[in-house]
């Protein structure tokens, strides 16, 4: 059942690794699935209960951040549109975003902006908070120094979400994941 999770962890990961790759993100979420099944039984065989709490946890707060993040982008931008900031040719104009922005609810469509911008970057800190604390638990199961490596990737990733560079970090943890996963022994030796 080990070398089975592994597997599945493996796969999972490896498939979560393609969402950068435009027309197929969507096996991520295949991945997803294969990833939480495989940590579930490696949870079970190795009587860790939190090991899979704290992945599950890691992928439940990100989903429902990125449904609200999804409906705080939807409200701004409506509401942005209804309020006459795009003309009929579909291109900004200065005067009327400079109108926009300087009314009441021109400075509460951008408050929010910046609200939703603010609750996916804190989303994404407890994210790597919880894949660290999911890192350092499979080293402890399976001592490999990529292990901690990721999670030490999971962590920074998650801090520097607010730019760019915290979803490249995030790919690299998830592509050690991969690699360590498929180079474990069939058989643990450390039980």
């Amino acid at each position: 059942m080990e070398k089975n999770a592994k597997m599945l962890a493996a796969i999972g990961s490896l498939l979560i690794c393609l969402v950068m790759i435009p027309g197929v993100h969507f096996i991520s979420l295949v991945g997803l699935i294969l990833f939480l099944v495989g940590i579930y039984q490696l949870s079970s065989v190795k009587q860790d209960k939190t090991l899979f709490q704290e992945a599950l946890w890691a992928f439940l707060i990100p989903t429902v951040g990125g449904i609200v993040l999804a409906i705080g982008t939807a409200i701004v931008s409506v509401i942005g549109i209804g309020m006459g900031g795009m003309t009929r040719e579909g291109w900004f104009e200065s005067e009327r975003i400079t109108h926009l922005l300087t009314t009441g609810m021109g400075m509460g469509i951008l408050l929010l902006g910046i609200v939703v911008l603010v609750g996916a970057w804190v989303l994404g800190i407890i994210f790597g908070a919880k894949m660290q604390k999911v890192s350092l638990s499979l080293d402890q199961h399976f001592p490999h120094a990529n292990f901690r490596l990721a999670g030490s990737f999971f962590f920074w990733g998650g801090w520097l979400s607010i730019i760019l560079v915290g979803a490249l970090l995030i790919w690299i943890a998830w592509l050690l994941y991969t690699l360590t996963f498929f180079s474990l022994p069939e058989e643990n030796p450390h039980g």
